[in-house]
């Protein structure tokens, strides 16, 4: 498993003893796309941003918020 989602999943308390009788597959598959949705997420403001002639760096500020509250995160 990564080295990343191996640190994340101790952070949210599951441990190496609690998964060892679970599929890791399936931690490294939900972490996966986790990540994809906040790179569309990211993709999408930043190409928004490049089409009506904004700032780059201000769109990844609203993508930002956007992460937080699609994923139901207080900032």
């Amino acid at each position: 498993m990564n080295e990343q989602i191996k640190e994340l999943a101790l952070q949210s308390g599951i441990h190496d003893d609690v998964c060892s009788g679970c599929p890791i597959h399936e931690l490294e598959k939900f972490a996966q796309l986790i990540v994809r949705e906040c790179i569309s997420i990211v993709v999408k403001r930043k190409d928004q941003a490049i089409d009506d002639g904004c700032n780059v760096d201000e769109a990844m500020s609203v993508a930002e918020m956007d992460l937080l509250e699609h994923f139901g995160v207080e900032p």
